[in-house]
């Protein structure tokens, strides 16, 4: 049994990310910018070196199959 702490990936307008990160100060919550929308690819960089590289529309396509996948083992 384990209960670790879990990350989620948030979408705002660019106008809104500083409201953001204050409510997550706020609330005690550590956040930061992982990179911005607006491409075919999803790219996230850590220490200014791509980490992640993707066409969203893969990303896209193994998310909604994940779970029936799963369930038709």
């Amino acid at each position: 049994f384990g209960e670790a702490p879990s990350r989620i990936v948030v979408s705002v307008a660019p106008d809104d990310l500083c409201a953001l990160l204050k409510l997550a100060c706020k609330a005690g919550v550590p956040a930061m910018l992982l990179g911005c929308v607006g491409d075919a690819d999803l790219t996230m960089e850590v220490g200014g070196r791509p980490v992640v590289q993707a066409p969203v529309t893969e990303l896209a396509e193994a998310w909604r199959g994940a779970l029936p996948g799963v369930m038709s083992r």
